[in-house]
């Protein structure tokens, strides 16, 4: 084999200018301990105050309300429906989101820990430092330079924009695919080093478990994200620019292609698995109508986004709102298409002079091409975590060009220059990525940042009026709901769905104000605009308030047939039947919510009342004391435990319970009337 062929072989950079910070010294175990023990400690510190955080956004969907993650529930459940199958547990394919190994990982985590939101974030840093380390070996094999390795991982374990992705809970899948796919494309590196050898019978055999090792990584990922799908355009690409590069370019895309057919293969698996679960392979998400010139110019554009937030990490937001390029004279896409000229025109230029450095430009690109699906990706159709795996690329890119820089310089200069070049620029990263963990905090903080960098959302404006009412912030929730409406109005199309959330918003606001017609009303008017959804919630509820009993139960029913575990829907459906004295209904109904969300404690409360009108106030008692611990306020709960702990003979707790329910509601008759029952 000849010279050439063993260089590229090894996936080093061929080009004499391929210098990298400092001398060129042999790199022992010790060096490779050193930046492991850096990369740990330091990802450890930026992402430890985040470790408290609260269960946010989807948390509380994906994790606190799914019943498929209760250790009686068949695992199997969840690798035959998607992550949001649990909501409709008849249906095939609620979304196009397929990532068994997340919801696999949160039932463990929760099986171990419970629900402590603590030990879901931990899981998030420990997949980051996997996930950094296996981007530290990728880089190493790639480049073969100590320090470029080094800087392109410090980079990528403190780069901001990485904060949603390992502080928000449901982006795990983003962290465990990186995981995987940065290994599978490492032993397929290590394959391809040892296929350089081949002839010696050991090293053919070191090859094929290598290469089988990479296909099993692939299959892996595949189950936490489908964004691993470009990891066969990834490996053609690298054989394309690198492993055989000077070769004619005919040559080189057939073995290109020839290379990455075991890959597809595991692709062809994959996507039949994921038909026969889903019914499809992917659904369109969003309503835009889009030319193809139309399509093109939003892509363009949101490429160009993507850069830009890897070169300046500012202004993070959990919810970027998209608009559609419609015209060639918009500025964001000139902008845009600026930009990635500039991009493009270097990997022009470098592919041949520079492999390596134009590969992990192209890396950017290539990991990118699914979220440039821009009507099969989620509502927030630019999403910072979606650069996880992208990121690497440029991180890679940015240490190698900075070695360039210093190879011009004095020799005695490069290693302080470049360590503190390194230093500074990490330092920047470490103090924006503690910054940005504040924001998700919890719901308020967080939808109170994406509402401050996207005013124009009704989405976050509807989602931080529900966090405000959770604080008991009725009339600052009422303002967010109007201004969502308004900024609803203003969007092109108008988010009818979204204004409509917000009027059974205001509807809920108002019938807990004791406004039930004007409440009643508010729904009405949402129902008028946008989806039929939230008519069993909000409008079945308002109308059970205002005294329609019959329609209330009709409407709650009808959406219970549809969404079997909304928690809210079976507390209300268990009060009706506890009005109508069918008290093993009532139990059904509110047992079923509470196996969704156990610290519920409305249902909490009404399963107490429940049993104590079937003359059961021994069973009573648990479920009043739990729901007395989750609402310490709430006159009812605690009128209903001195209830319980009376008919149980046990006068004392019973006086103190009323006591304390007339010290929060001094005229709540129900609590009066037991009170005076308890004296001789």
């Amino acid at each position: 084999m000849s010279r050439r062929r063993r260089k590229a072989s090894h996936g080093v950079d061929s080009s004499p200018k391929s210098a990298s910070v400092g001398p060129v010294v042999p790199v022992r175990r010790l060096h490779h301990a050193v930046v492991i023990l850096f990369l740990i400690v330091g990802s450890g510190l930026v992402y430890a105050n985040a470790l408290n955080h609260e269960f946010v956004w989807d948390d509380n969907s994906q994790i606190v309300r799914n019943p498929f993650l209760h250790a009686d529930e068949p695992l199997v459940r969840l690798f035959v429906t998607d992550v949001w199958g649990y909501t409709h547990p008849d249906q095939k394919g609620t979304s196009n989101y397929y990532r068994p190994l997340q919801m696999v990982t949160y039932r463990l985590i929760g099986q171990v820990a419970g629900l402590n939101a603590t030990a879901f974030h931990a899981a998030n840093l420990v997949f980051h430092v996997l996930a950094t380390l296996a981007g530290y070996l990728v880089a190493w094999q790639l480049t073969r330079r100590y320090w470029v390795a080094f800087s392109a991982s410090v980079l990528f374990a403190l780069h901001p924009i990485h904060t949603e992705a390992v502080v928000w809970i449901a982006a795990l899948p983003e962290l465990g695919c990186c995981l995987f796919f940065f290994l599978s494309f490492w032993l397929f590196l290590r394959a391809e080093e040892s296929s350089a050898n081949a002839g010696i019978v050991t090293l053919q055999t070191r090859t094929l478990q290598l290469r089988v090792s990479s296909l099993l990584a692939f299959a892996v990922a595949l189950l936490w994200k489908e964004m691993v799908l470009t990891l066969p355009i990834v490996i053609a690409a690298y054989l394309f620019a690198v492993s055989h590069s000077g070769e004619p370019i005919l040559i080189r895309i057939v073995r290109s292609l020839r290379r990455v057919l075991p890959y597809l293969c595991v692709v062809g698996g994959y996507l039949t698995v994921r038909y026969f679960v889903l019914g499809f392979i992917s659904r369109v998400q969003h309503v835009w109508i889009m030319s193809p010139g139309e399509f093109a110019m939003s892509v363009i554009y949101l490429a160009g986004q993507y850069w830009l937030k890897l070169i300046l990490p500012l202004h993070l937001n959990s919810f970027h709102l998209f608009d559609p390029v419609r015209s060639l004279g918009d500025s964001r896409f000139l902008a845009s298409a600026v930009l990635l000229c500039i991009v493009v025109g270097w990997i022009g230029f470098a592919w041949r002079r520079y492999p390596v450095a134009a590969f992990s430009t192209a890396w950017v690109f290539l990991t990118l091409l699914p979220v440039f699906n821009i009507r099969g990706v989620g509502a927030n159709v630019f999403s910072e975590r979606y650069l996880y795996i992208p990121s690497l690329g440029f991180c890679l890119l940015v240490a190698w060009l900075s070695s360039q820089v210093l190879q011009r310089q004095p020799s005695h200069l490069r290693l302080p220059a470049g360590v503190l070049a390194l230093a500074l620029v990490s330092l920047f990263y470490a103090v924006w990525t503690l910054r940005r963990n504040r924001d998700w905090k919890d719901e308020l903080s967080l939808f109170t940042s994406a509402v401050a960098e996207s005013p124009q959302s009704a989405q976050m404006r509807t989602s931080l009026a529900q966090a405000l009412l959770q604080k008991g912030m009725s009339k600052d929730a009422e303002r967010q709901y109007l201004e969502a409406i308004r900024v609803g109005w203003e969007r092109d199309p108008a988010d009818r769905n979204q204004i409509a959330n917000a009027y059974a918003g205001l509807g809920g606001i108002y019938v807990g104000r004791g406004d039930y017609q004007r409440g009643l009303g508010a729904v009405e008017t949402g129902l008028k605009i946008g989806s039929i959804e939230i008519k069993g919630a909000a409008y079945g509820i308002a109308l059970l308030r205002v005294g329609r009993i019959e329609e209330g139960a009709r409407a709650l029913h009808d959406y219970h047939l549809r969404n079997p575990n909304d928690e809210i829907v079976l507390d209300a459906l268990g009060v009706i039947a506890l009005s109508r004295h069918e008290y093993e209904k009532a139990v059904q109904y509110l047992q079923r919510a509470l196996r969704i969300v156990p610290d519920f404690g409305s249902a909490r409360n009404n399963l107490g009342r429940t049993y104590l009108e079937m003359g059961k106030p021994q069973e009573a008692l648990p479920h009043l004391q739990r729901a007395a611990a989750l609402s310490p306020s709430d006159p009812i709960v605690q009128t209903n435990l001195g209830v319980a702990f009376a008919a149980l003979g046990r006068p004392a707790e019973a006086r103190t319970s009323l006591e304390r329910a007339l010290a929060l509601a001094p005229n709540y008759q129900p609590a009066i009337a037991q009170l005076q029952s308890l004296r001789p």
